[in-house]
């Protein structure tokens, strides 16, 4: 969508190029504007200003990196992920739809503009394909993505606007034939309405089908945020005699109402503003710097002041940090006898002391707690913020599961995009997925390693597998 939005903000610019552009051609052709057929000047209009979105979209608008660069050559890739792994992780669906919808008005104005040249699907089919072709081998050469799927969904696109073109024409002709007008000038018109029927079927078909698999996963799916390396390298014999693990039903003791008064309460906010945003994320603040945050599956986060330079010799150590932390969290109304120390975080951006806490398991306990707490201790042991991820649920079903080999074989073939380098795997542990739209709590592994670049540089690499069968 915001894609869509971004083309719309150039659009009276647009519209004014077309102008200029439909002006000049009609000078140079000695073509009376004003004369002219209402219908067909709209048209022509039309097609160019086709033209001029199609040229911004494609080669001058900026999406942020959002569709990434380089040469994608695995055509309809991303129906294969969704099939198998998910919509959560085929996102360039909509990407191809989009793609689809771009070209629908090039397939429907060439024959209303050239009814001679483009009275078939072969020359609209030869136009789609060959622009579509020549953009993506202009953007590889600029250094922007592209993509088979790309030419694919705009010739398709093409090809749905002359289908649509076509039937049209056949209810005009039924709506006209009642008025005694017999007249019909497409050929072949019956041969053009059944490769318009296959064209309807082959664009939609996969959508479909793809929305049909994705019902029928009752927990819903494990989102991959991971990069795939080019190797993957296990540091020793993975394995487990583990072959059944518990979906848990995610559930409430507080509502998110109810959260939000405990927090400002033992918060110290005295003059705080209120407010609700997105995904219903209810948000408190003071001031600039401190603010609460709490989310509809009722975790929440709490700022007292963003670190800017920490002198680190007035850092508390770690075990009087961990100590200090417990105090907070107590004021919290946390429990902590229910969560253990794991260890110092990393790759939080400041000098502050991050301390990370984790449910204790509990055997043969009907109720599963999941997520970690971490508390953000500054200089003197001063309480900068406390975050709490955690997510409860009620056992719901025993099901079978993967083996941990063949959570790293997944781990090869879906994630957010390829690196280069090798992932190193130290370990592969039980865990679990939040999956919020379900309300379940997923059994995964949890593949714990590091990523090793050519650079020799190196960073954490911990995909999140779903172990379900």
């Amino acid at each position: 969508m915001k894609y869509i939005l971004m083309a719309f903000q150039i659009f009276p610019l647009s519209l004014l190029i077309t102008a200029i552009i439909y002006i000049i051609i009609c000078k140079i052709k000695n073509i009376n504007i004003k004369g002219r057929n209402r219908t067909k000047a709209l048209s022509e209009f039309s097609l160019i200003g086709f033209f001029v979105m199609f040229i911004y979209v494609t080669q001058i608008m900026d999406f942020n990196g959002g569709l990434g660069s380089g040469l994608n050559l695995k055509p309809l890739h991303p129906f294969y992920i969704s099939a198998k792994y998910g919509t959560v992780n085929g996102g360039m669906i909509s990407q191809i739809w989009l793609n689809v919808l771009m070209c629908i008005p090039l397939g429907i104005l060439l024959p209303i503009v050239f009814p001679k040249r483009f009275d078939r699907y072969l020359p609209v089919f030869i136009v789609s394909f060959g622009l579509t072709f020549a953009t993506e081998l202009i953007q590889l050469l600029t250094g922007r993505s592209a993509d088979i799927d790309d030419i694919i969904a705009n010739t398709i696109g093409g090809l749905l606007g002359f289908a649509i073109y076509i039937f049209y024409y056949g209810m005009r002709y039924l709506f006209n034939k009642k008025k005694g007008d017999n007249t019909f000038k497409i050929s072949n018109y019956k041969l053009k309405v059944v490769i318009s029927i296959a064209i309807l079927l082959i664009t939609f078909s996969p959508f479909v089908v793809i929305n049909i698999i994705e019902s029928q996963s009752e927990f819903g799916h494990v989102y991959y945020g991971h990069l795939m390396p080019e190797k993957i390298v296990l540091n020793k014999n993975i394995s487990t005699s583990d072959t059944k693990s518990v979906v848990y039903k995610i559930y409430f003791t507080e509502s998110q109402e109810e959260v939000g008064k405990r927090i400002i309460k033992n918060s110290g906010f005295k003059n705080y503003k209120f407010d609700k945003i997105e995904d219903n994320t209810m948000v408190y603040s003071e001031d600039d710097s401190k603010s609460i945050y709490v989310y509809k599956d009722n975790t929440w986060n709490i700022t007292y002041g963003v670190a800017n330079k920490v002198n680190k010799r007035k850092l508390p150590n770690e075990e009087n940090a961990t100590k200090l932390a417990k105090t907070y969290l107590d004021k919290f109304e946390i429990d902590t006898n229910k969560l253990k120390y794991v260890k110092l975080g990393t790759d939080y951006g400041d000098d502050n002391l991050h301390l990370i806490f984790e449910p204790i398991e509990e055997k043969n306990s009907k109720i599963k707690s999941v997520g970690e707490v971490v508390v953000e201790i500054g200089e003197d042991g001063k309480l900068f913020g406390i975050s709490d991820r955690r997510v409860q649920g009620k056992y719901y079903k025993e099901v079978d599961i993967i083996k941990p080999e063949k959570a790293v074989e997944v781990a090869k073939d879906v994630g957010v995009g390829d690196t280069m380098g090798t992932a190193y795997i130290n370990d592969i542990r039980p865990s679990y997925y939040v999956q919020e739209e379900t309300g379940y709590l997923i059994p995964t592994w949890n593949i714990k390693g590091n990523i090793t670049y050519p650079s020799g540089q190196t960073s954490e690499w911990n995909p999140n597998i779903e172990s379900i069968k």
